[in-house]
């Protein structure tokens, strides 16, 4: 998951001993080991085992994490946000990784990448952040991974209730992003609520590529290491939706998924 020697020992030593204590965890880790070792096999019969062990592993992490986020105890912090973080991590290596004739698992994430369920577990992972931050310096993912856990940023200002991505200059593509406004501005049969709704979640899109470009900008002519922090704020618009459009999202809404 990194080129780094820092971040592999951590991830071979710190991740597996919590995964023992968090078993969600270790199947999460577990499923991930298994779709590296599918992408590095040429024989499809073999490719196709380790597609489904991965499957599998998945699908019980997912199960058990779900079941351990109803009463998380303060040294299970950390391993629910790695696990949050791999979960994710896997829809899409699973989605750019295993071809449709190679299917084989009831919750495919090829279908949960399609169904927008996915968007629910990049929340989680800024909800969990945010709720347990407490715990996370204290556990043992902070000294490697606490630097980028507390870069990832949280849009909205507590005291002024403004977002503070609005200070970010507009991007590059803004006009071209603007030009989406046309779908239900133009339209006369969408509702005043809808057109509200859709305004702030587009609003929530811009103020994300501002964001990226943003950073991008500030590292610019000097190397960083620090890939998984720019990847989460890039996806920090996930965290700023509105709850009813997440709603939409997962229902087709020909508008939102245009």
């Amino acid at each position: 998951m990194s080129k780094t020697r820092n971040l592999q020992r951590f991830y071979q030593t710190t991740i597996v001993q919590l995964g023992l204590a968090n078993p969600f965890l270790l199947h999460s880790v577990l499923s991930i080991s298994a779709l590296h070792l599918a992408q590095t096999r040429n024989d499809t019969a073999e490719k196709k085992s380790y597609f489904s062990s991965a499957a599998r592993h998945h699908d019980r992490a997912l199960s058990m994490y779900q079941e351990a986020l109803k009463d998380l105890g303060p040294d299970s912090w950390s391993a629910a946000l790695m696990s949050s973080s791999l979960l994710f991590v896997y829809v899409f290596i699973y989605t750019i990784g295993n071809p449709a004739d190679l299917r084989i698992s009831e919750g495919d994430p090829v279908d949960v990448f399609i169904s927008f369920r996915w968007v629910r577990v990049a929340r989680g992972i800024r909800l969990l952040r945010r709720q347990g931050q407490h715990h996370l310096i204290s556990g043992p993912i902070w000294p490697v991974l606490g630097p980028t856990i507390s870069k990832w940023p949280i849009c909205v200002d507590p005291i002024t209730k403004r977002n503070i991505w609005d200070d970010d200059p507009p991007c590059t593509d803004e006009i071209k992003l603007n030009e989406l406004k046309k779908m239900w501005q133009d339209d006369g049969t969408v509702s005043n609520e809808r057109v509200h709704l859709y305004s702030e979640s587009h609003n929530s899109l811009i103020r994300a590529f501002r964001r990226m470009e943003a950073r991008r900008a500030q590292s610019r002519g000097r190397y960083t290491d620090d890939g998984n922090a720019e990847f989460m704020q890039s996806m920090g618009w996930l965290a700023d939706l509105p709850e009813p459009f997440i709603t939409l999202l997962e229902t087709h809404d020909p508008r939102i998924r245009a």
